[in-house]
């Protein structure tokens, strides 16, 4: 799972507001929180990802599906 994690992370610090646009759906209810958490910085986003790692495989679908993670 932490080498998920590291893709999507990796993958929304490169790509941004794209990558955030293909997973904000997913995120649903959860997407403030990961905002504020995007917002912090790396350590605190991957934090995020760990507090929530059940949503973690639907999230790199969604990247992956948008063509920014491979």
């Amino acid at each position: 799972m932490l080498n998920l994690i590291y893709k999507i992370a990796n993958a929304i610090i490169k790509y941004g507001g794209k990558a955030i646009q293909a997973i904000k759906n997913v995120l649903g209810s959860l997407y403030d929180s990961f905002i504020a958490a995007y917002k912090k910085g790396f350590a605190a986003l991957v934090e995020w990802f760990l507090d929530h790692s059940w949503i973690v495989q639907a999230i790199y679908e969604a990247l992956k599906a948008a063509g920014l993670i491979d």
